[in-house]
């Protein structure tokens, strides 16, 4: 996790975990973070609770999704009949995204470096990095600002119903210099519930640009989500500018 860190490999977990697994609280597992190979084959699982004092975390894969002979990174999908995130229950991939100053929209160095941009444009100026990706179907990794790394991936498919009411987030990474755009959250369900937050926003930075905002994409026949939604660019330092959210039909 130190320099230029390393991506996670991969977990495969028995057959009674993949069917209902549960992160937090007695007798489960706190922690657990999927990593994206080469073949970026999906996760599939039944029923997924993350409990208050959980995380499950999805990391990327920056050699993922060629544009133009330029890599935009990505991640597998996690495939889910439930998930349920519930209050005090993280599920993020904060800083998983391509690492600092790297990534399609990296931002340069300059008087006091810039942000990195992906969704909305890093802050200070010119030398950030151009906006890219899919608005209604966002699937790529976060850019690197000059002091820190983007926020990852997070792509559900969910045959059920999605319920947030702890924290769902892809967040670039802060630091004291120059940040990371937030990544990609893309969730597609039978029902969206809940009222926590779901976001992809920018680090923010003590000195230098601010990380741009990533994006949020929602997709579910039936919406009840009352939360927070969020992809907004740092907003210390010289600010990110704020990503995009694409709301579900009902909305």
């Amino acid at each position: 996790a130190t320099g230029s860190r390393g991506y996670a490999g991969t977990i495969y977990l028995t057959a009674a975990k993949r069917n209902n697994l549960t992160l937090g609280g007695a007798g489960n597992l706190t922690s657990l973070r999927l990593g994206t190979d080469d073949t970026a084959a999906a996760w599939t699982f039944g029923t997924i609770t993350v409990a208050s004092g959980g995380t499950l975390e999805i990391d990327g894969n920056p050699n993922m999704n060629d544009v133009a002979g330029v890599k935009h990174g990505g991640s597998a999908t996690l495939n889910v009949t439930t998930l349920d995130i519930q209050s005090g229950g993280l599920f993020k991939a904060d800083g998983l995204g391509f690492w600092a100053a790297l990534g399609p929209g990296a931002g340069g160095y300059g008087n006091y470096g810039f942000g990195g941009s992906y969704g909305g444009r890093g802050g200070a100026g010119s030398g950030s990095g151009s906006t890219y990706g899919s608005l209604t179907n966002p699937v790529h990794l976060g850019s690197g600002g000059v002091g820190s790394a983007g926020g990852g991936a997070i792509l559900i498919s969910c045959t059920g119903t999605v319920t947030v009411n702890g924290t769902l987030s892809a967040d670039g990474a802060g630091a004291s210099y120059s940040t990371g755009s937030g990544g990609t959250v893309n969730i597609t369900a039978a029902t969206l519930a809940g009222s926590g937050v779901i976001r992809a926003n920018g680090g923010a930075s003590g000195s230098g640009g601010s990380g741009g905002g990533g994006r949020v994409a929602l997709s579910a026949t039936t919406d009840t989500f009352s939360g927070t939604l969020q992809a907004d660019g740092g907003a210390t330092g010289s600010r990110g500018y704020a990503g995009t959210i694409y709301l579900t039909a009902a909305k």
